[in-house]
């Protein structure tokens, strides 16, 4: 078995604490460790690691952000919601 290298494991670290806090449900720091996964994912050392790897990788990324922009516009829809509420609780 290859040893990894100083990349490989940074790809691997920054993805496993993607995948903790999004199971922690802290969404700002997934956030913004999503966007330095990206990053690394974009650098010419990921054209060394595996490109099945690479593409998974992609994938998740990209559902992630679909989902993460459905739960913004549910977050939105919420908002206006309790402030008809508090509209309504004023009449």
């Amino acid at each position: 078995m290859a040893t990894k290298t100083m990349f490989e494991t940074k790809v691997g670290q920054v993805t496993n604490e993607l995948g903790e806090l999004l199971k922690k449900k802290d969404h700002k720091q997934a956030w913004t460790k999503a966007g330095e996964l990206n990053a690394l994912l974009k650098k010419e050392e990921a054209k060394d690691l595996k490109s099945e790897l690479v593409e998974q990788l992609h994938n998740e990324l990209r559902g992630y952000y679909y989902i993460n922009s459905e739960i913004e516009k549910a977050n939105k829809r919420l908002y206006a919601k309790g402030s008809k509420l508090i509209e309504l609780a004023s009449l």
